[in-house]
């Protein structure tokens, strides 16, 4: 008679069950934190870009930039109103000298592209980049503003801004 404690070269062990559940434990528990932190990095990407969108706009439809008077060779923040949400025609024409790296720069968004069109009945003034639809990420925003052409002229208008990253 054998005896099951004598026998050697066993494929299929008590031991061997146990061990492998654990391994599969182990590879089901890494692929779940592995996937919760690629969902966590999308979530913080996409949170710090509406938190750049957000602070853009206010600033381009908030204020009158900084120093008062900017133009386009001594801007240190980009302010297109003289009144909240009251688009000045002629910063609108100040901020077409400033090139794209130099608005990026002062917007703080290097890493990124961005296209901002200011628009009402016609098409005002278009700054940046064509949108990329294919774009990873991408934070676009509408505010609705009024644009003052002087001598007394206010339309109603939009400011879009459009912010992705490749």
């Amino acid at each position: 008679m054998i005896r099951w404690t004598e026998r050697k070269g066993q494929t299929f062990t008590p031991d061997f069950f146990v061990s492998a559940i654990i391994f599969i434990f182990i590879l089901n528990v890494s692929y779940l934190a592995w996937n919760g932190a690629q969902d966590t990095s999308s979530d913080f990407e996409t949170d710090h870009m509406q938190k750049k969108v957000f602070y853009i706009t206010d600033m381009l439809a908030r204020t009158q930039g900084y120093p008062y008077g900017w133009n386009s060779t001594d801007v240190e923040l980009i302010g297109l109103s003289d009144s909240s949400n009251m688009i000045n025609s002629s910063k609108l024409d100040e901020l077409q000298n400033i090139s794209y790296d130099d608005m990026t720069f002062l917007w703080g968004i290097i890493d990124y592209e961005f296209n901002l069109t200011i628009s009402g009945e016609t098409t005002y003034a278009t700054f940046g980049k064509t949108i990329d639809t294919d774009a990873r990420f991408i934070t676009p925003i509408e505010r609705v503003v009024l644009i003052d052409h002087g001598g007394g002229t206010i339309d109603k208008g939009y400011l879009r801004y459009t912010l992705w990253k490749i």
